[in-house]
């Protein structure tokens, strides 16, 4: 699994990266660069914000027969913006 980018020394401590989790499969996981690392790349933290609000809009507002499936999904992608904002604010500190 390719990241990008350190780990920000502000962040929680947590054990790995969200980006070595996803909720519901491997495809992305499976992966050389996920998309939103790819979305990072080009359009830094903005694009990968505008990315997050729109799939945890998606997830909150189907009508699925699995809400339990999609809660965690939406709560995948915040981690995700989570772990950016860190290096984000890792990177202005330097």
């Amino acid at each position: 699994m390719h990241t990008i980018g350190q780990e920000s020394p502000h962040m929680e401590n947590c054990m790995s990266s969200p980006l070595d989790a996803q909720v519901g499969g491997e495809h992305y996981r499976d992966l050389e660069l996920q998309p939103i690392e790819i979305i990072h790349k080009l359009y830094g933290y903005a694009g990968v914000k505008a990315a997050v609000h729109c799939k945890i809009e998606k997830y909150l507002s189907r009508n699925k027969e699995n809400e339990m499936r999609d809660l965690r999904k939406a709560a995948h992608c915040l981690a995700l913006l989570i772990h950016y904002k860190g290096m984000e604010d890792y990177d202005e500190s330097l």
